[in-house]
């Protein structure tokens, strides 16, 4: 009997799991949330390794290292002190032009910058001789092309360093087939918010080729530059520079924000107080560069963002020719002078040189203003601790030789 009902215990048992519905198996929640977020993270990694690989890959091109003339183009880096002209190009084949350039200055432990707009229809003194005429900004690439074929980029850079009186250690050249793509990407930089005079101090009025530069750091934003990496990546060789594609782009985009943070100064090249007007002998009017006007003004200027150590020294310097070369001194000394040096004398030295000597009679005490010195000199010469055989006073006296020449190669 005890056998039978435990029989009949058994087959029920069986019968229920037999025909008992299976219920489904709990599916683990935290589980599919870790998968997720993994393939969230690959996709993105992937993504922003596909960005990188794609604006890495853009190349810039420098022409100043192509035939190793970044030496008497291109200033020393600097810590305190940073010095960059950016150019904007228009039009296509022999309608090319540079339409505005600026010169931006900063100086990021002083708080304060200076920022000059030079318009592509400015004429200055210097390039008659060569041409028979006053060559505007805009035409200095053709310029250059005609006396060296394949050098205008570089005779436009050397000749804005001497339109401007000073050096610059970084360019950034934006040709007219890479303010395309970034017009593509970002947005047209020539659409100007009215709302970005705001940037500037109540007592500057902004011209309209003045505020294109802050419409294009404007309108440069790291979201545009992930998602359209694609269309970035056209830019290959399109931009000219001594710097990467993203080191040009990180510096477009911080322009309005160091001009919001620094105390900035401006000089508008465009206002007829630095030119004066002009007859062309092709007839009309041109509007020529006050040198004199501008170099007042951005000394003054400058001199809130100039290195502290070159001030601390107060170094006076003389500089002399026996170049041969007319107006050598005086050219070069302005660089000094508007780079933060103080050039005391200017004068013909008493015989010829064959090359450059810089005399110092106390090395140690005008170190950074030797440095100075040779940056605009673009470092070839002689130093000697001593003075020159004729009567000096200068802390650091400059004797320009026949081999200066090599700064005028073009």
């Amino acid at each position: 009997m005890k056998r039978s009902v435990n029989k009949r215990k058994d087959y029920k048992k069986n019968y229920q799991k037999r025909y008992e519905k299976k219920s489904p198996k709990k599916i683990n929640v935290k589980h599919l949330r870790k998968v997720v977020f993994f393939l969230a993270c690959t996709l993105m990694i992937s993504f922003l390794v596909y960005t990188v690989v794609n604006i890495s890959s853009t190349k810039t091109i420098d022409y100043t290292r192509i035939n190793s003339s970044e030496n008497y183009i291109l200033g020393e880096e600097n810590n305190e002190l940073n010095k960059t002209l950016i150019l904007l190009e228009e039009g296509y084949g022999n309608e090319r032009k540079i339409a505005n350039a600026y010169l931006y200055v900063k100086n990021n432990k002083k708080k304060s910058g200076v920022i000059v707009y030079i318009p592509g229809n400015l004429y200055f003194n210097g390039l008659e001789e060569e041409f028979g005429n006053k060559i505007p900004v805009s035409s200095l690439r053709y310029a250059g092309d005609y006396l060296q074929k394949g050098r205008g980029v570089e005779y436009a850079l050397w000749q804005l360093t001497q339109l401007l009186g000073t050096k610059f250690n970084e360019y950034i050249w934006i040709t007219s087939e890479g303010a395309d793509v970034l017009n593509n990407v970002y947005g047209n930089m020539y659409d100007v918010d009215e709302s970005l005079k705001n940037i500037y101090s109540d007592d500057i009025q902004p011209s309209d080729g003045l505020l294109v530069l802050n419409s294009l750091s404007s309108k440069i934003n790291w979201f545009s530059s992930v998602f359209k990496s694609g269309t970035l990546n056209q830019l290959d060789e399109k931009i000219y520079s001594n710097t990467s594609l993203t080191s040009v782009l990180h510096e477009l985009k911080n322009i309005n924000g160091a001009i919001d943070k620094n105390d900035t100064f401006v000089i508008d090249l465009s206002n007829s107080e630095y030119c004066e007007e002009q007859d062309s002998i092709s007839g009309g009017k041109i509007k020529v560069l006050n040198t004199e006007k501008y170099d007042e003004t951005f000394r003054e200027y400058y001199s809130n963002s100039a290195d502290s150590a070159v001030e601390k020294e107060r170094a006076r310097i003389e500089v002399y020719n026996g170049s041969e070369i007319d107006g050598i001194a005086y050219q070069l000394g302005r660089k000094i002078v508007n780079s933060g040096g103080d050039v005391v004398r200017y004068g013909n030295a008493p015989s010829v040189v064959e090359k450059t000597v810089i005399y110092v009679p106390n090395m140690k005490d005008y170190k950074n203003s030797l440095n100075l010195v040779s940056e605009i000199l673009s470092g070839r010469f002689e130093v000697i601790e001593g003075r020159p055989s004729f009567m000096t006073t200068g802390d650091i006296v400059i004797i320009l030789g026949k081999d200066i020449k090599f700064m005028y190669s073009f």
